[in-house]
């Protein structure tokens, strides 16, 4: 699995042998995956195009008043109608930060087909076998040098790895700023109305626009 490879590169790297399988009971490389599921934790936590998600209109229980929050969700902030409501996770639920309370029917104020809901975006955690291949390296060689960090007392060992641990984060960076762009041409409410008054070409099933392409020479 992708899990095992990461695995068996930060035993690699500091001499150690590979194991077989990812839950393999040797002690090294439960050490080692458990530090790529903290750093997975770590760069996830951030938000990224991957894992994070739009568009969750969410409906206060009707005698509560509280929401519960999607399985793995790491955190939450309020999008489009919402935007701006101070929300919380707190205990699996959301929390209104702003009142105090668990119960959220003031602040459903956005109606999806009758119901008045509360529109959010989530950042969900990921598991490392289902994240894309650039995340992946990303977290692996950060993974790797701290996993060497730990167990080596000469710290050139890992200090020769920070170099392919700071390429993958750039190339990381980089494919965010690209989706972020996209997905600011497509998703966003302001951007949508701006580009509707000053024009543009028209962009799939959403009616939505986007900027055109330069053209190439």
């Amino acid at each position: 699995s992708d899990l095992l490879d990461a695995m068996n590169a930060c035993l690699a790297c500091v001499g150690l042998s590979p194991v077989p399988d990812e839950n393999d009971e040797d002690l090294d490389a439960a050490t080692a995956r458990a530090t790529i599921e903290r750093v997975s934790k770590d760069i996830q936590q951030r938000g990224w195009f991957f894992n994070k998600e739009y568009n969750h209109n969410l409906v206060p229980d009707s005698n509560t008043g509280q929401i519960v929050a999607p399985a793995n969700a790491m955190s939450i902030v309020t999008d489009g109608y919402s935007y701006g409501t101070r929300l919380a996770l707190r205990g699996g639920k959301l929390y209104d930060m702003l009142n105090h309370t668990y119960d959220l029917r003031d602040l459903a104020d956005y109606e999806v087909g009758g119901v008045m809901t509360i529109q959010t975006a989530f950042i969900f955690y990921i598991e490392y076998n289902n994240l894309p291949p650039i995340a992946q390296t990303a977290i692996m060689y950060t993974a790797r040098r701290q996993f060497a960090q730990d167990l080596e007392t000469d710290e050139k060992r890992w200090k020769l790895q920070m170099d392919e641990e700071q390429k993958a984060m750039a190339l990381l960076l980089r494919e965010e700023m690209r989706n972020r762009k996209h997905n600011y041409l497509t998703d966003n409410p302001a951007a949508v109305l701006f580009q509707s008054k000053v024009g543009g070409v028209n962009s799939g099933s959403y009616g939505l626009s986007v900027f055109p392409k330069r053209e190439s020479y």
